[in-house]
């Protein structure tokens, strides 16, 4: 993902910063990571979104975690509908949060392309 958001930062660029005799440090801070970052950000929140929704991460609540739990509690109360609902709104919040936290870094990291 970011193998790839490297190069995809035309090579022009980093010769034109070589020209005009910046250091790699500051080519590389200044020329290649805000254009590659605008890049991997949405391979980025594609990747965290299939995480969240196959693997544990850290102590968010997993897919099957939470259908797991909504099962039994649903068993013991006999209200399917309304713990599933409950369930599946709990895990879009999730995915909306995920997924808006990466628009706003994809918009403050492609400050440039305004």
């Amino acid at each position: 993902m970011f193998y790839s958001a490297f190069y995809s930062v035309p090579k022009g660029q980093i010769e034109a910063s070589q020209v005009i005799g910046l250091s790699t440090y500051r080519t590389v801070k200044n020329i290649i990571l805000p254009q590659a970052l605008t890049f991997a950000l949405p391979m980025m929140a594609n990747e965290v979104l299939n995480l969240l929704k196959g693997t544990s991460i850290a102590a968010l609540i997993t897919v099957v975690e939470l259908f797991g739990a909504a099962n039994i509690q649903a068993a013991l109360t006999n209200l399917y509908l309304e713990i599933y609902i409950s369930a599946a709104l709990i895990y879009w919040a999730l995915s909306i949060a995920i997924e808006r936290g990466f628009r706003f870094a994809e918009r403050r990291a492609g400050f440039y392309l305004r």
